[in-house]
């Protein structure tokens, strides 16, 4: 039997021993009791958006109302959750989804930033019994403000990790992993440099690798698969500072040993459409609803004032999962989807507070993986009932894209760490995942938009004649830039504080980037110092020092410049007249 033939079926074997086909049908007299088989958030999760909801799947149908859940905003980030009765949060009326299979809450009003909850089930009856969470709640934690008063954009004074994924324990450490940090206070990007105050290193040195960094979020990918058995040390220097000046006092260091995920197998599947109208698809009468949260499959709304809350692009295309050996690791089970995967959604016809037409369409919207993406396929923590799906858990950072060279130099964007949290089953032959992951775009560059991805893959059935990679062979193009330029280069208009924006066609590769070598500010051939940041597809440049008034300057983007594919940027040029 071929090898991708053989881990293929190890899969759906393990998978079906945790939840989906075992050559029998499942029968209601297995099920001792009823229970909780899914929630996100989950058990622990942390860094929630506030406008979170929240997504409870059952063993059996239900019937609820308001008075079987009460969430409760807890005094202290550990530790126990008394309800005082003065601590319990508004709820509106219980959603359910899927014939009752589960249900969606929503908070009244948008939960507090770093803030401690625990949602509670009150007596849920089932023909089986109540289920409940294992320790009597779910408990879940909300991240930092991104923004307003510094006190609220930070855990404590003293800046710190607070945790690495993987962890090399729930969470094995990979040869093929990236590594993804979160500290407690949101970070000064410029004090994160690879090679110097960031480096993740093996017995030959420094392991080539791409950072990422956004608010108090780090990604580590490196570029090549890392050498099994051998130890990779990740360190962060004195020298990485936080928004308020914090230093990392005593540095950080984290070892871990590769484990080896050969021989490997390429599971594809489908990020399924939910409908063929091509004409607002998220909103289409008869199109398909995900099962955790009755909202259309796979579709991103994008909420917000400014756009109200209509509109979302649908998404849709291949995914390559590189599986790790699965008999090697029956229980967590190592995955990796390849940076510059693509998904391509919808059209977005831009309104004003949802109502008033702005003139501008988005066109395709892309969302392209920045780095590798990590996913682990875990037993289910609530249920150890042969019925119960796994967990899948996926990480990853993306960019936002949008076709329209206007909408894009507006909606470009980095995502970091976003977290899909879903359930696997084997039904017919084929894996399939369904999984709610939470987004939040700036849009214009003024407001923190919402989104809830309602995620759904399957795997092709026919593996061995499933789609292969489309290599990406299209160079990088520059869009547009600010200040805006006339037919002969120069800019029209610019002041001396201003940054300058490059907005292109697609992601850059940020370890071609090398200030004052592959790009950079010039004044009179001379590179200028530059603090600079990748957004999605959009290079910002803002000099140290503010430009100087009757000077030209000239924006250079050199050939070594690549995509995540190596396609090279032809070399860019535009004039600045300050």
């Amino acid at each position: 039997m071929k090898l991708k033939a053989l881990s293929l079926a190890t899969a759906a074997a393990l998978l079906a021993a945790c939840g989906g086909e075992a050559g029998d049908e499942p029968t209601l007299e297995n099920w001792q009791t009823g229970e909780v088989y899914y929630s996100f958030p989950y058990d622990g999760q942390q860094d929630l958006a506030p406008k979170t909801p929240l997504s409870i799947r059952f063993s059996h149908p239900v019937t609820v109302d308001a008075s079987h859940f009460t969430l409760l905003e807890c005094a202290q980030l550990d530790g126990n959750c008394p309800d005082t009765g003065n601590n319990q949060v508004a709820l509106q009326a219980p959603q359910p989804v899927d014939g009752g299979m589960g249900v969606m809450l929503q908070p009244d009003a948008p939960l507090q930033t770093h803030t401690h909850y625990r949602l509670v089930l009150n007596g849920i009856e089932t023909e089986n019994g109540s289920p409940v969470f294992p320790d009597g709640g779910l408990d879940f934690v909300t991240r930092l403000s991104s923004d307003g008063p510094m006190s609220s954009r930070m855990a404590a004074p003293d800046l710190a990790v607070r945790n690495v994924i993987p962890d090399g324990e729930q969470l094995p450490f990979m040869d093929f992993s990236t590594l993804r940090v979160r500290f407690n206070q949101m970070l000064d990007a410029g004090t994160l440099v690879y090679g110097d105050s960031v480096t993740l290193e093996g017995s030959d040195g420094l392991v080539p690798a791409a950072l990422l960094v956004k608010g108090n979020a780090v990604t580590v990918d490196p570029l090549e698969d890392l050498t099994p058995g051998e130890s990779y040390t990740l360190s962060f220097s004195t020298s990485v500072r936080g928004e308020s000046d914090d230093s990392l006092t005593g540095g950080f260091e984290q070892t871990w040993v590769a484990k080896d995920s050969r021989p490997r197998a390429t599971l594809v599947q489908d990020v399924v459409s939910a409908t063929d109208q091509a004409d607002d698809p998220c909103n289409a009468d008869g199109a398909l609803v995900a099962k955790l949260t009755g909202a259309t499959m796979n579709c991103v709304p994008v909420q917000s004032t400014l756009l109200g809350s209509k509109d979302a692009t649908m998404q849709g295309g291949d995914v390559f999962a590189e599986l790790a050996f699965l008999p090697n690791y029956p229980e967590v089970s190592p995955l990796r989807i390849p940076r510059n995967s693509l998904l391509s959604g919808s059209n977005i016809e831009v309104k004003v507070a949802g109502e008033v037409k702005a003139g501008i369409e988005t066109g395709a919207i892309a969302v392209t993986f920045l780095s590798d993406a990590s996913g682990y396929l875990m037993p289910n923590p609530y249920s150890d009932a042969h019925e119960a799906p796994k967990q899948v858990k996926l990480y990853m950072d993306v960019s936002m894209t949008a076709e329209n060279p206007e909408a894009n130099g507006a909606l470009s964007q980095t995502l970091m760490h976003v977290e899909l949290n879903g359930m696997a089953l084997v039904q017919d032959g084929r894996m399939e995942i369904d999984a709610v992951g939470i987004v939040e775009p700036k849009v214009l560059g003024q407001e923190t938009a919402f989104g809830l991805l309602s995620f759904h893959m399957k795997s092709y059935e026919d593996q061995e004649n499933a789609p292969e990679p489309v290599p990406d062979m299209t160079a990088p193009v520059l869009q547009s830039m600010v200040p805006a330029v006339d037919g002969n280069g120069m800019a029209m208009s610019a002041r001396p504080g201003d940054a300058v924006i490059l907005n292109f066609s697609e992601p850059l590769d940020s370890a071609t980037l090398l200030a004052g070598t592959s790009f950079g500010l010039q004044q009179n051939g001379s590179y200028v110092d530059t603090d600079w940041y990748l957004g999605g597809a959009s290079l910002v440049m803002r000099p140290v020092e503010p430009l100087a008034f009757g000077e030209s300057y000239t924006a250079v983007v050199e050939g070594s410049v690549t995509d995540l594919a190596g396609n090279p940027v032809n070399p860019e040029i535009g004039r600045a007249h300050v």
